[in-house]
C-alpha cells in the first residue's frame, strides 16, 4: 500500500511563547510564497491546493501535494498538526505505469519485466514522497524559528 498523505505534529515550545495569529498568518504567507493556492486561513487552520499542474518550478516544494491543512494550537501543549494529500503524485506515478505497461505492444509484457518496472517506479514515487516530508516539515520549522526569533 502506498502513502497517499504526508501527516505529523511538531511541538511549539512552551519556552517561547508565540502569537497564534501571527503563526498562522506567518504559515500562509509561507505557502503563498512557494506558490499555494486558494490559500484560507480558517480559525486555527489553514487550508491551501499545491500540485503539479501550477506555473512553478519543478523543485517547488508544493509540486508532490495535492492540497493540505495545518492546525496550530498554542497552549498546554502548543502543537502544530499537518496533513498533506499525495494523491495527484500517486496518480501520475501509476499513471506513467500503466502508460508504460500498455506502450510494449500486443506482444505483452513478461512478469519480470512487469515486476522490476514497476519497482522503479515505487521508488521513485518513494524518493520523492520521503523530499517532500522533510521540505515541508522544514518549512513548518522555518516559519516557527523566523517567529521566535
Amino acid at each position: 500500500m502506498f502513502p497517499t498523505s504526508i501527516k505529523g505534529v511538531l511541538p511549539v515550545d512552551e519556552s517561547k511563547p508565540a502569537d497564534k495569529n501571527r503563526l498562522i498568518y506567518d504559515l500562509g504567507n509561507a505557502l503563498e510564497q512557494v506558490d499555494a493556492r486558494a490559500v484560507k486561513l480558517l480559525g486555527d487552520s489553514i487550508t491551501f491546493k499545491g500540485g503539479i499542474f501550477r506555473l512553478t518550478h519543478g523543485d517547488n516544494v508544493l509540486v508532490p501535494i495535492t492540497s493540505g491543512v495545518i492546525q496550530v494550537r498554542i497552549g498546554e501543549p502548543g502543537f502544530i498538526r499537518y496533513k498533506f494529500s499525495c494523491l495527484q503524485m500517486l496518480s501520475i506515478f501509476a499513471l506513467v505505469l500503466v502508460g508504460r505497461t500498455l506502450d510494449r505492444g500486443n506482444g505483452g509484457v513478461p512478469v519480470s519485466e512487469f515486476i522490476a518496472e514497476a519497482g522503479v517506479w515505487s521508488s521513485a514515487y518513494a524518493l520523492v514522497y520521503a523530499i517532500a516530508a522533510y521540505r515541508l516539515r522544514a518549512l513548518i520549522r522555518r516559519v516557527v524559528a523566523n517567529l521566535n526569533g
